[in-house]
């Protein structure tokens, strides 16, 4: 599980790069959503202000019996 998240969030980190450069003002920013509060900030610092970023898990909250909500799933599925 902890690989196949690495993948997804670099695979979405390329995504954000790749996109930065085609950017209008025009556009929304990249929607963002993150399962980890230290990957929440680095999509963050990454993304600037081309991305929108939702943090699923709070800080303080074990990540390994954290269950997610309709709106939290809702908002993976709303992701780009």
């Amino acid at each position: 599980m902890r690989v196949f998240l690495s993948r997804l969030f670099l695979g979405a980190l390329v995504g954000v790069m790749a996109r930065g450069a085609t950017l209008t003002a025009a556009e929304r920013p990249l929607q963002v959503v993150t399962l980890n509060t230290v990957l929440t900030e680095l999509a963050r610092e990454v993304g600037g202000d081309q991305v929108e970023v939702k943090g699923i898990v709070r800080p303080g909250v074990d990540p390994h019996t954290f269950d997610p909500s309709a709106m939290d799933l809702r908002a993976m599925v709303d992701a780009d």
